[in-house]
Parts: structure tokens; sequence; C-alpha cells
């Protein structure tokens, strides 16, 4: 390692943290300026590597697209099996019944109380 003098213009309030910190951790002020140029160049060292922050990221970030995926065909085979289980039920009702859209009113409403009432549930409701 080399020593090579550097002479830097600080402002007012650098000056002012650079004392603060040298006093918090029982150093002088040329230490702590020493630690802050380290650890300047350091996050610069670290930041200058391509991708390098960017990696865990997209992993992540390709894990809930993959997760959003699953709920989403999820979602879709529980819509089919509701409208199934309606369109069932709805057959199975007209084949005794006379007025369709009083029966689909019935329907209707005896779903949306069952819907309610599990919406309910879900939302920790009794």
């Amino acid at each position: 390692m080399s020593r090579t003098p550097v002479s830097l213009r600080l402002t007012r309030a650098q000056i002012a943290f650079l004392r603060r910190h040298a006093e918090a951790h029982g150093v002088s002020l040329y230490q702590s300026s020493t630690r802050a140029m380290e650890a300047g160049l350091a996050a610069l060292a670290g930041a200058s590597e391509p991708g390098a922050a960017e990696e865990p990221i997209a992993a992540l970030i390709g894990e809930l697209l993959a997760r959003i995926e699953r709920l989403e065909r999820l979602a879709d085979r529980a819509l089919y099996s509701a409208a199934a289980a309606y369109s069932y039920a709805r057959q199975a009702a007209l084949a005794g019944a006379r007025d369709a859209k009083v029966l689909d009113d019935a329907v209707a409403e005896a779903a949306g109380e069952a819907y309610r009432r599990q919406r309910d549930l879900a939302r920790g409701g009794s």
C-alpha cells in the first residue's frame, strides 16, 4: 500500500458530521475522515459490480410471478367449479319448476347469502 496525500473540501455540515462521528467512536477527526473515505469507496466498488444486487431481487420476482400464476389458475378453477355447480343446480331445479325467473331469483339470493357468509368467515367474522 502506498500513501498518497489527498486534499478534500468539505462543507460545514460534513465536517460537523465527521466530528460527531469521531466523538461517538472515540477516534480522531483524521481517523473518522479516513473511515468515511474507506466506506464511500467500498460503497462505490460494491455499486459498480453490474447485476450483483439485482440477482437476488430478480430471483424473488420470478418466485412471486410463479406464485401469482398458480393463484390465477386456482382462482379460475374455483370460478369454473362454482359456475358448474350453479348450472347443475339450476338445471336440476328447473326440471320441476314452471317459472324460470322466480327460480333464478331464488338461486341468486341463496348464492349471495352463501357468498357473504363464507366471505365473513374468511375475514374472521362469525
